[in-house]
């Protein structure tokens, strides 16, 4: 949550988080950054999904930026 509340916080920041992070970890602050006009999706681009149906966790990693808009494009690039 450290890395998240940083990108949540800093222009130009992103973060690559790990694949064994749980759905607790990104929830709040996925919503957080994206209220800052951030972006936060796996490691090849797609939407978390924060379902309690879901038995596994972020098992794809995590990337999250923030709205700058030179980030948002390192963010792409990373997850292609």
């Amino acid at each position: 949550a450290a890395k998240l509340q940083i990108v949540a916080t800093q222009p130009n920041s992103l973060a690559i988080l790990h694949f064994k992070t749980e759905l607790w970890d990104t929830c709040a602050p996925q919503a957080l950054i994206e209220s800052h006009g951030g972006k936060v999706t796996d490691l090849f681009g797609a939407p978390l999904v924060h379902s309690p149906d879901r038995p596994f966790g972020n098992v794809f990693g995590v990337v999250a930026s923030s709205g700058d808009p030179a980030v948002t494009k390192l963010h792409d690039d990373i997850c292609k």
